[in-house]
């Protein structure tokens, strides 16, 4: 009876530490600022993304450059594995762009599948 009752404890700690990991990990390394640079015919283009998690969820969006504040919500963002891709609206149009990690500063990706582009962690001061 008492190797049932340690096995029973043992294999309940095990469980209470498994589940306490799990629900401690970032949903995603994109999570924070980047600077991102696409390459588009007629030279590159520089854009600020913000990259936020709300409730084990991503959101966030494209800012404007010399305001900050938010230009281009994302309409959806899907994870696989390390591949991100955010959706969003530019200019009249449904953008998506795909972002792969390569570090934990830096991605490199695609915009419509067309583009090349990479991103660097922007880094916030506290």
């Amino acid at each position: 009876m008492k190797k049932l009752n340690a096995f029973l404890v043992v294999f309940l700690f095990s469980l209470f530490f498994a589940f306490g990991a799990k629900a401690q990990s970032s949903t995603s390394y994109t999570v924070g600022k980047w600077n991102v640079n696409v390459e588009v015919p007629g030279g590159a283009k520089q854009m600020i993304m913000k990259v936020e998690e709300k409730d084990g969820k991503l959101s966030g969006g494209i800012l404007d450059t010399s305001t900050g504040e938010m230009k281009a919500p994302f309409t959806k963002v899907e994870q696989d594995g390390e591949v991100v891709t955010v959706y969003f609206m530019m200019s009249a149009h449904n953008v998506y762009m795909t972002m792969e990690k390569k570090d934990d500063s830096n991605f490199t990706g695609s915009m419509l599948d067309m583009f090349e582009c990479q991103g660097v962690r922007v880094a916030e001061a506290k």
